[in-house]
């Protein structure tokens, strides 16, 4: 079956309006996420290039140079937006002159070697050459996420996008075949068309999957993330805690845990209020994170108790740390509206036995040990 131009623009316009309302109304419901505004403002450039394309002329004539500067300014400027979009989703800064340089190398190309040679194929092929510029650039970020993990998604849009670049050279080389005595089977601009319909489908998934991956991280986090403190809670110190409890054999290494409790936390609630306490909590964090070290496990697991899981201590590795924790807190002013509060902790310590497979009876052990601490005057580690 011949590809028609006429039907493959408008199929590509179709498609890529269908990619913008979705991304639009994605933004629509959440606008702080300002990169889905640049990926439907992509799409409908692109769109709105392809409209200029079926009301100048046939996809098979190459346009004049304003509609040519028009429609591939367009074009041009839409992918530049999908590249714009995933540096605000990566939390990366925008370079204004290579935005200028992607945007308007194609146009720019087009009517340049238009007005200077005369020969439409040749301007052409730069208009393949600028938009796989803007291609490219897009390639580069995907392929090098800012927290260096590739995920699947990255990798089937760096893969689509690279499809175009290949696709636009071999349309750049059948352009300038096209003025040769044996015409190519297939017009440049089918080919660039008939690729459009493949890769837009895929790139444009992709970066839907894209946000999706994202929106099911961050609730991930929430699930496993004590919102005040942003330590683990309890749900995500036991996931992280089973992951060093997977290997059975008895010769695993220890596995200390503290279970630590603010002294006369309720107090501070009482007479200094919530804010003050919920800023005690806060700073309890911190110093315990400060304290503990980079494989160590810590989590608010409840009220003024917090929980941390030791990996490689055992009770006598784990009674030191819970004593240096002790002393930091003994030693630390603590703000307060009316000047600072001194303040202390009870903390109890247990290991995890040969054949546990949860640390739930090891924190069992811990916060026995936690409530004779507290009977024998507080401020103090119990084994």
């Amino acid at each position: 079956m011949e590809l028609d131009g006429h039907t493959l623009l408008v199929s590509g316009l179709a498609m890529r309006a269908s990619y913008a309302l979705v991304f639009l109304a994605m933004w629509l419901r959440d606008r702080g996420d300002l990169y889905l505004r640049d990926w439907g403002l992509g799409a409908a450039l692109i769109a709105a290039g392809f409209v200029v394309v079926l009301t100048t002329g046939a996809p098979e004539v190459y346009l004049g140079p304003a509609h040519g500067f028009l429609a591939y300014g367009l074009i041009s400027l839409g992918f530049t937006l999908l590249w714009v979009g995933l540096r605000r989703f990566d939390g990366r800064r925008i370079p204004r002159a290579l935005v200028a340089v992607s945007a308007l190398a194609a146009p720019l190309a087009y009517v340049g070697i238009l007005g200077t040679t005369g020969a439409d194929n040749l301007a052409f092929t730069g208009v393949f050459a600028g938009v796989s510029f803007a291609c490219l650039v897009l390639i580069g970020d995907l392929l090098a996420p800012p927290n260096g993990r590739r995920l699947a998604s990255r990798l089937v849009a760096a893969t689509a996008f690279l499809a175009y670049v290949a696709g636009f050279v071999a349309a750049a080389i059948l352009s300038l075949a096209e003025t040769g005595p044996d015409q190519p089977p297939v017009s440049s601009e089918i080919l660039a068309l008939a690729l459009d319909q493949v890769c837009s489908l895929f790139s444009n998934v992709a970066l839907l999957a894209l946000a999706g991956e994202r929106a099911r991280a961050e609730l991930e986090w929430l699930a496993t993330r004590d919102p005040l403190t942003g330590l683990l809670n309890r749900r995500g110190l036991l996931l992280e805690a089973s992951r060093h409890l997977a290997d059975p054999s008895p010769d695993r290494p220890p596995l200390g845990v503290l279970v630590a409790d603010i002294d006369a936390f309720k107090l501070v609630n009482d007479r200094h209020g919530h804010a003050t306490g919920d800023a005690v909590l806060v700073r309890f964090a911190a110093i315990a994170r400060g304290i503990l070290g980079d494989r160590d496990l810590v989590a608010r697991y409840g009220g003024e108790e917090f929980t941390c899981v030791l990996p490689g201590s055992d009770l006598e590795a784990a009674r030191r740390l819970a004593e240096r924790l002790r002393q930091a807190v003994e030693r630390e002013p603590f703000a307060a509206p009316a000047g600072t509060l001194s303040l202390t902790v009870s903390i109890g310590i247990a290991t995890v036995r040969p054949g546990e497979d949860t640390i739930l009876p090891a924190v069992a052990r811990a916060d026995a040990a936690l409530y004779v601490a507290k009977q024998s005057g507080r401020n103090r580690v119990v084994a």
